[in-house]
């Protein structure tokens, strides 16, 4: 028999059915929908062992691609769940420009079955916006993404160890170099905080060329970190 509040409960579901955040679908428990999860593209080996980059060939193995043979990112490896495209794409570009605060949670938690996902870490930390676009826009997504795994390490996600020190322009459009030359100098590892010889999983929404991911972990490997990892929800893969 039911108690109170779960009578409550069926009750306003009866009234307000669960939804899926993306599509509206009833019956969804707030999650995302079967019909939404269908149509994103997980990312598939083989892979770069160190950007995560897909390659077009699936008979060969995991291996460097050329980019990071010639020039290694400041990482040491990064992953991504999905491909940016379908209707991963409209959630996240509701998410994150157009306020949909509770997509957070449902994408969020798409983070956490990613085998990269380990407890080694001492540390997940979002990269950080600075305060003027935190202002403006009211959060921070890759914080609020990093709860998912924050929960499943029982780690809470630090969005104070590394500090945004300047206003950037907007990235989009941009290509590579012109991506590295407007971030760098970005950011730094906030005074009195003791990052040496710690292992961080940097959290962040979309990978596109990994130069902002890139530009966070050489400050974290500056200032003496051992590790740094990067997932991201999302991958660019372009043409």
């Amino acid at each position: 028999m039911k108690g109170a509040g779960g009578l409550f409960e069926a009750l306003t579901d009866i009234i307000f059915p669960p939804r899926c955040p993306l599509c509206a679908a009833e019956k969804a428990e707030f999650r995302l929908c079967s019909s939404c999860l269908g149509n994103f593209k997980r990312v598939r080996e083989p892979l770069c062992l160190i950007c995560g980059i897909p390659f077009i060939s699936k008979i060969s193995e995991n291996h460097l691609c050329g980019r990071c043979i010639v020039e290694r990112p400041g990482f040491d490896m990064a992953a991504s769940v999905y491909l940016f495209e379908g209707r991963l794409s409209e959630a996240m570009y509701r998410f994150k420009y157009a306020g949909k605060t509770s997509l957070s949670k449902p994408l969020g938690d798409l983070l956490t079955d990613h085998h990269i996902v380990t407890p080694k870490y001492d540390a997940i930390v979002p990269v950080p916006l600075h305060i003027s676009k935190l202002r403006e826009r009211g959060f921070n997504q890759s914080q609020m993404l990093a709860v998912g795994p924050g929960k499943k390490l029982r780690k809470k996600p630090d969005p104070f160890m590394i500090e945004r020190t300047r206003p950037t322009p907007p990235q989009a459009g941009m290509n590579r170099k012109e991506r590295i030359k407007n971030i760098r100098g970005a950011f730094k590892v906030r005074e009195g905080v003791n990052v040496k010889g710690k292992r961080f999983l940097l959290i962040d929404d979309v990978f596109t060329t990994g130069a902002t991911t890139s530009e966070c972990s050489k400050v974290l490997k500056k200032a003496g970190a051992e590790i740094v990892n990067v997932l991201t929800l999302a991958r660019v893969v372009a043409g």
